[in-house]
């Protein structure tokens, strides 16, 4: 359960910093394709599910220690 909760923070951490590098990226940008930031809209979405989903998996995983 501690490898499963460590591969699931790392991943969410990288996808969490992606999306914060692309979204500033794209602040800076004169026009954005509003494609773009609908994929955007979907990585910060399925970031925030992970930190859920890490949050619940620290929890399981301190309880049953």
């Amino acid at each position: 359960m501690k490898t499963l909760s460590l591969v699931v923070a790392i991943l969410t951490l990288l996808l969490a910093g992606s999306v914060l590098i692309c979204g500033f990226w794209m602040k800076a940008q004169p026009k954005v394709d509003p494609s773009s930031i609908a994929f955007h809209m979907k990585l910060g979405v399925a970031a925030f599910v992970g930190m859920v989903a890490t949050f619940i998996l620290l929890l399981m995983t301190n309880r049953a220690a």
